[in-house]
């Protein structure tokens, strides 16, 4: 099943990744464009609750962390919130209410979206 995958910022998200080893960073985009081709059975997923989810990418000691969500409407979809480098096992508080943040403004925007069509 083929996966699109959309981006709260894309910009921001491959500055992220800039940030990683060349390694780190092909291994990302191959995990990526894997996602994109074969969908979500690729990779293993952890469930970070609240409809947060995250793919750990690693190569070494590094890991790279993408946060995303499933699209509401286009379940073979996801939303990338962002993305980062952490050595360590626990996300970063920081992270998680930034994760939290877009998708709470991800379903608002697309709730009033729908209500705004409805009410033409």
């Amino acid at each position: 099943m083929i996966c699109i995958i959309k981006y709260i910022d894309e910009v921001e998200f491959f500055e992220s990744l800039s940030h990683a080893s060349d390694k780190l960073r092909a291994k990302v985009l191959k995990t990526l464009l894997s996602i994109e081709r074969m969908g979500l059975i690729v990779v293993d997923i952890d469930s970070l609750k609240d409809g947060l989810f995250e793919i750990r990418v690693k190569h070494d000691s590094n890991i790279f962390r993408v946060i995303f969500f499933y699209d509401h409407v286009q379940r073979s979809c996801i939303v990338v919130t962002h993305g980062f480098v952490k050595k360590s096992q626990k996300i970063p508080r920081r992270e998680l209410l930034k994760a939290r943040k877009r998708y709470k403004e991800y379903k608002e925007g697309y709730i009033s979206e729908n209500s705004d069509t409805k009410n033409a």
